[in-house]
């Protein structure tokens, strides 16, 4: 068996060779999750001072600490919609400038909005000189963050230094999403692969451990699931107790991409799991608590509205008002979701049929709701009984779940948690209008199944709202 070794950049000699024991090196590339760490802690410096400022402005001689909390969560969740701490957006000057003013508007709006109660006093900025103020020093102040972040941080030498160890097919995917996903965090110094068999060679590992120290390689990347090789795992737990990041392709590809790779599985279905079932009892309590208390706030307002698009639905087109349709809810439970009817009457008389963008079944009001989402308005009694939540993957049709089943690994694992109105992948990726559509979708569910969290449901909350300023349904 021999040992394929690929230089995909020329790897640049370090000073002196690096003893065979110890930690190396003393200092390395921040790691991505220290890259947006280091982004996130200027960002709020910027904002707060610029807060200080602002209330001087206003005359305050002191800045209120419950204020700062306010703006700096408020920050935080437009910043995440706006993906403001996607490094491939950070990592190139126009598009994260962009990013910033999205985030300081829906900021401003929402502080505003909050304060409603209180408009006199203009929480937390005081004035509105000094909500001018703040927002113009902002903008400064985070360009200035970002434009040296890309000055600084994406500079060749704060690169990660990596290796890429596997079998040759799954060694070039991962090269190619460094390439495409973190060009300027990584640097590929070196991809190892071996021909037929594990690396079970002892010599061949051996080369694999001297030759990333000989290059000073920060982090290598496991390409392939090969874990049970004894020699392999020795040598990567030696390279691991020396300073080596060590990672997994499929961990490295849900970093930079926010979705679950299903086809780099196999059999490995256990890693879908939630990292806590059910996400943990508070936080369903908590979760469910919010459906309920969200879905009521919202159905009073609605009501009106929701007269109001009956009436015209019933002029615009023979047929129903509300459309009922059959849906697969958590742990494949069917039950009946609710829709103002947008298409015609009978308009799937030979069967299931998937949505297209320019639609024909649709109505002329239809052309209208859907994309707005108005016609979803009457799910929200399906949040308040418990069949859907606010946010979680969007209920399939039983017919397509089937399909999907069949056609898709793994599919069935978006049926853990429970339905929702809107979910990571209707903020990150198109209505889904294929088998190939639905593979991609599910990378996004499963994403999102694995890692929910409050502050990733916060971030999809603030996406959606940002996709319904668009029009973008169907």
């Amino acid at each position: 068996m021999t040992l394929e070794t690929g230089v995909v950049r020329t790897a640049r000699p370090g000073r002196g060779q690096v003893a065979a024991k110890g930690r190396y090196p003393e200092f390395g590339a921040p790691l991505l999750a220290e890259r947006r760490l280091i982004l996130l802690a200027l960002d709020l410096a910027a904002i707060l001072v610029a807060l200080i400022v602002a209330q001087r402005v206003a005359g305050e001689a002191t800045t209120d600490l419950s204020r700062a909390v306010v703006l700096a969560g408020t920050w935080l969740a437009s910043a995440f919609a706006f993906e403001c701490y996607d490094l491939r957006v950070a990592s190139r000057t126009r598009s994260s400038l962009i990013a910033i003013f999205g985030a300081i508007g829906i900021t401003l709006l929402s502080v505003l909005a909050l304060s409603a109660a209180d408009v006199a006093d203009l929480r937390p900025f005081g004035t509105i000189s000094a909500v001018g103020v703040w927002a113009i020093m902002s903008l400064g102040l985070l360009g200035a963050v970002r434009s040296g972040y890309v000055s600084l941080l994406t500079r060749p030498e704060l690169r990660r230094r990596v290796a890429v160890v596997g079998d040759a097919a799954s060694a070039q995917d991962v090269v190619r999403l460094l390439k495409a996903e973190a060009a300027a965090e990584y640097e590929v110094v070196r991809v190892m692969t071996a021909e037929g068999a594990p690396m079970a060679d002892a010599s061949v590992v051996d080369e694999l451990v001297s030759s990333v120290r000989a290059q000073r390689i920060q982090e290598v990347i496991l390409a392939s699931g090969d874990t049970d090789d004894r020699h392999l795992a020795l040598a990567l737990i030696e390279l691991y107790e020396s300073g080596v990041e060590v990672r997994h392709s499929a961990d490295v590809y849900e970093e930079l991409t926010g979705r679950v790779a299903v086809e780099r599985l196999g059999n490995q279905w256990i890693t879908l799991l939630p990292r806590r079932p059910g996400g943990g009892r508070l936080y369903e309590a908590v979760r469910r608590g919010l459906d309920i208390v969200i879905a009521a706030a919202l159905l009073v307002p609605a009501a009106p509205i929701l007269g109001l698009l009956a009436v015209l639905v019933r002029i615009d087109s023979p047929g129903p008002v509300v459309f009922r349709q059959q849906r697969v809810g958590r742990l494949g439970r069917p039950f009946t979701v609710l829709k103002l009817r947008t298409m015609v009457a009978d308009a799937e008389t030979d069967g299931p049929v998937w949505a297209r963008r320019t639609d024909p079944r649709r109505t002329r009001l239809g052309r209208f709701m859907r994309p707005t989402r108005l016609d979803e308005i009457p799910q929200l009694w399906n949040v308040l009984v418990g069949e859907m939540t606010l946010i979680g993957p969007r209920p399939e049709r039983p017919e397509f779940v089937q399909m999907l089943s069949r056609e898709i690994p793994h599919y069935r694992a978006r049926h853990l948690v429970r339905p929702g109105l809107s979910g990571w992948a209707q903020v990150k990726f198109q209505y889904a209008g294929s088998v190939e559509d639905s593979r991609l979708k599910l990378h996004y569910d499963l994403y999102y199944v694995k890692h929910r969290a409050p502050l990733l449901d916060l971030v999809i909350a603030m996406k959606t709202i940002a996709v319904l300023l668009r029009a973008r349904g169907r």
